[in-house]
């Protein structure tokens, strides 16, 4: 891998990162995704699988984890980078300002 790529992945990565958490926040159903990222998926399994699990996400969160499931798969975000791009989101809402998350929730999208 030659270094102008791993920076132009590395851009995009964080490009897109950027672009997503900024839909989250902005979106009729933040509260779902921000507490399906803040909860995070089932132990031994990702997102992607952690769906099915019976009885772990409430509706809200199954509703918001399919809407960011088409926001990654759009940005080119498949396989390995659909769970890294997960991971990085919840990293992000996880290291975010419990107020600001709490204005974000309280504040009409």
């Amino acid at each position: 891998m030659s270094f102008a790529f791993a920076q132009n992945i590395n851009e995009k990565f964080e490009k897109d990162s950027n672009d997503i958490l900024n839909n989250i926040l902005t979106h009729a159903n933040r509260e779902g995704m921000i507490s399906a990222l803040r909860k995070g998926p089932p132990p031994q399994l990702g997102f992607m699988w952690g769906l099915d699990e019976p009885n772990y996400w409430t509706t809200q969160e199954i509703e918001g984890i399919d809407q960011m499931h088409i926001w990654v798969l759009q940005r080119g975000w498949e396989s390995s980078g659909y769970a890294i791009m997960f991971r990085k989101l919840q990293n992000k809402i996880k290291n975010m300002d419990n107020n600001h998350i709490a204005f974000i929730l309280h504040t009409e999208g």
